[in-house]
């Protein structure tokens, strides 16, 4: 199962991720849209935060992703 892959601190996460999307949803781009290294522009001192809170974000749209297309 899906989220067995997902550190356990995350399954919330993947859960208010899953029901903001619902039915309706662009999983590739919004994949493009979280990707940690957009981050890489924010102030230096909150670049690290940032990155990280996109990193969970876009681990568990990346895994909708490729349930979805069976990548």
């Amino acid at each position: 199962m899906l989220q067995r892959q997902i550190k356990p601190s995350s399954r919330r996460l993947w859960w208010n991720i899953k029901y903001l999307f619902g039915g309706s949803r662009d999983l590739r781009a919004e994949r493009l849209c979280w990707h940690p290294d957009k981050f890489s522009r924010a102030l230096e001192e909150s670049r690290a935060v940032f990155q990280k809170k996109a990193k969970e974000v876009f681990v568990v749209i990346d895994a909708m992703y490729k349930k979805e297309t069976g990548k």
